[in-house]
């Protein structure tokens, strides 16, 4: 019976210790799983934020070019821009082209009637 008991025993060791280095192995799989995917995790991370950052770039360069032009056409035009405020977009009070220029009259009597009263004639 010792002898059963003994063998028994002996099993029972061999399948404990068995099992203790099987949950070691299990347990060292375990932490290398989890370094990995905490590596993974954190490359996956950096790639987001480069991204992100790369995205606002090009929306505060684009942002400063239109401003940029949007300036450089008010600086241009400026003087436009005034006259349209002052006088408003009205098409009755713009000058027409088709309207032409007066002849100005050229008789100095006419335009100075003081020079009538006086005796002499000026040459001009």
């Amino acid at each position: 019976m010792n002898y059963i008991k003994n063998q028994e025993a002996e099993q029972m060791n061999y399948l404990g210790d068995h099992d203790i280095k099987v949950q070691q192995q299990q347990q060292v799989e375990f932490a290398k799983s989890q370094n990995e995917r905490k590596k993974e995790e954190a490359e996956v991370l950096y790639k987001l934020e480069e991204e992100s950052s790369s995205s606002h770039f090009l929306a505060y360069s684009l942002t400063a070019i239109v401003l940029i032009m949007a300036t450089y056409l008010l600086y241009h035009n400026k003087q436009k821009i005034i006259a349209i405020i002052i006088e408003g977009k009205n098409s009755s009070s713009r000058r027409r082209r088709g309207d032409g220029y007066n002849k100005l009259n050229q008789n100095v009597t006419e335009v100075m009637p003081s020079l009538q009263q006086s005796s002499k004639d000026y040459t001009f």
